[in-house]
């Protein structure tokens, strides 16, 4: 046994400790987004590395015993704490992730594509930032609540359906100018778009967080439309 690989479990052992602490008491770790998910996999890949070494020690050496039970269990906890972790990145509903979407829409507005007042972009921003913050809470609660792959899929297909279905009730009354109360055409012509992409952006959150949390595509239980079931038309 090298003093290399002894001192690689001890680097090992800190960082799952780190690690632990960060997950379980809320204590501050010292990277942050995508770099704190690549430093997980880093460590994940490292504590591989060393069950595949000291597995080829066939001794049953008190203390060889024990690593290799840390490391299996080290293994397990690191990769939950990593799901965890992605999972949370996927439908993180933070002020920055909320300006982004309404930055990335009002690009339009930019261009004069609604030609909104002062007053009515200043209510599309808030109820964006409202209606983002609803539909991330339900995400949160599929993620953490429905653990069936069936159902989860088959949530997706029903949110799509009936957004679908909203969206063309909205597009007709658009049409035959029947409006919200106290709101103009241009300010109703941009709600719905921007409803649009919020819903959009929740259905691919939740095919996203489906594949991390089930570790297959949500489409080998949709069709190609997100709503239909591949072989049966269950849904």
């Amino acid at each position: 046994m090298s003093q290399e690989n002894t001192e690689k479990l001890e680097r090992i052992i800190k960082e799952v400790d780190e690690l632990v602490a960060y997950h379980q008491d809320g204590n501050p770790h010292r990277f942050k987004g995508d770099q704190f998910i690549n430093h997980i996999e880093s460590l994940l890949k490292d504590i591989e590395e060393q069950i595949l070494h000291y597995s080829s020690f066939k001794t049953t050496h008190d203390e060889m015993t024990r690593r290799k039970e840390y490391l299996a269990k080290a293994r397990e906890v690191v990769s939950d704490i990593l799901k965890t972790v992605m999972l949370k990145a996927i439908i993180d509903p933070s002020e920055i992730i909320k300006e982004r979407l309404v930055k990335e829409f009002q690009k339009k507005e930019a261009n004069s594509f609604y030609a909104l007042s002062i007053e009515e972009q200043e209510y599309l921003t808030n109820w964006m930032i409202r209606v983002q913050t609803k539909e991330m809470a339900q995400v949160q609660d599929m993620i953490k609540n429905c653990n069936i792959s069936f159902q989860f899929a088959k949530t997706h297909s029903t949110l799509l359906k009936d957004w679908e279905k909203t969206k063309q009730e909205s597009e007709e009354k658009f049409k035959n100018g029947i409006l919200p109360p106290g709101s103009s055409a241009n300010l109703y012509r941009a709600i719905i778009d921007a409803t649009d992409e919020i819903i959009r952006w929740k259905l691919q959150m939740i095919r996203d967080a489906f594949e991390k949390k089930f570790g297959e595509s949500i489409y080998n239980y949709l069709g190609p439309d997100g709503k239909t079931k591949k072989l049966f038309g269950i849904f």
